[in-house]
C-alpha cells in the first residue's frame, strides 16, 4: 500500500487545534500519518500535541526549541518524514483552512499520470467549489501572485497555497538544503524544480489542481508588517536562483 506522510507546522496553536478532526482523520486513513512539528510554542501547543499523539499510532510530534519559522519547521518535518520510506510526503496547515481530505484529491490526481512528481492545491473560486478569501487579502495575494509568475516565468495561479505533496523521489532535490525565506518558501520550491527540470519540462512534473474547499480563518500567524517586506524577499529569492535555473 501507498502511504503519505503530512508535515503540520504549528506556533501557538493550544486554543485553535481541532484535534478531534485530526484524530479522525488518522484513524480513517490508515495509508497516512500525521507528523505535527511545534515550532517553538511559548503556549500549551506541546502538551496538545502530546494528548492528541498518545491517542494515535498514526500521529507523531517533534519539537523545534525556539520558533524559527514556518519555512524551517516544514523543512524539518519533510526531512524527518523521509526516514519513514513513504511514497509521498505532504505538507498542510494546522488551522485546516484547507482540510485534511485535500492531501488525498492530490494524491488521487498524481496517481492519474504517473509522470508527476508534485501535487499542489490552488485556491480558484468556480461554481462547484468552496473557496473563502477576505477581498483585501485576496487582491494582495494576487498582486503577489502574478510578481511570482512574472518572475517564474510560469503560468502559476497559486504558488503560495499550503497544500502541497510530493513523491518521495523528490524530497532530496527539494528539502536537502534550508530555505532562504521564512514565509516564501513555496516560491524557492518552484525555483528549485526550474532548476531541477527546466520550465518547459515542469507542466510533465508539477500538477495544479483546484481545491474543492478553502475557508477563511481569522488570526494568522503572518503579522501585516511582513507584507511590507515580501517583495523585498522575493526579489531576493529570484536574484538567488534565476542563474541556477535550466532556460
Amino acid at each position: 500500500m501507498e502511504t503519505i506522510g503530512i508535515v503540520i507546522p504549528c506556533y501557538n496553536e493550544a486554543k485553535r487545534l481541532k484535534t478531534e478532526v485530526f484524530e479522525e482523520f488518522a484513524q480513517s486513513n490508515p495509508h497516512i500519518r500525521l507528523h505535527f512539528v511545534n515550532d517553538g510554542s511559548i503556549d500549551g501547543t506541546q502538551e496538545v500535541l502530546e494528548r492528541l499523539a498518545n491517542k494515535s499510532d498514526s500521529i507523531s510530534v517533534s519539537k523545534l526549541e525556539s520558533n524559527k519559522g514556518k519555512a524551517m519547521a516544514v523543512h524539518y518535518g519533510v526531512k524527518t518524514c523521509d526516514e519513514y520510506n513513504y511514497s509521498y510526503i505532504a505538507y498542510l496547515d494546522a488551522d485546516l483552512s484547507i482540510p485534511l481530505d485535500e492531501v488525498n484529491l492530490l494524491f488521487q490526481r498524481m496517481k492519474e499520470n504517473d509522470s508527476m512528481k508534485m501535487a499542489f492545491g490552488s485556491r480558484i473560486k468556480t461554481l462547484n467549489n468552496k473557496i473563502e478569501r477576505r477581498v483585501l487579502r485576496h487582491i494582495f495575494g494576487r498582486v503577489i501572485a502574478t510578481f511570482i509568475s512574472y518572475s517564474l516565468k510560469l503560468a502559476v495561479y497559486d504558488t503560495q497555497c499550503g497544500c502541497k505533496l510530493f513523491k518521495k523521489e523528490m524530497i532530496q532535490p527539494l528539502f536537502e538544503k534550508e530555505f532562504i525565506s521564512p514565509w516564501l518558501f513555496d516560491v524557492e520550491i518552484f525555483w528549485r524544480m526550474i532548476v531541477l527540470y527546466g520550465r518547459d519540462e515542469l507542466p510533465r512534473r508539477a500538477l495544479e489542481v483546484p481545491l474543492r474547499e478553502c475557508i477563511h480563518i481569522n488570526d494568522s500567524k503572518v503579522k501585516w508588517t511582513y507584507s511590507f517586506k515580501t517583495f523585498f524577499q522575493l526579489s531576493k529569492i529570484h536574484r538567488f536562483y534565476k542563474n541556477k535555473a535550466k532556460i
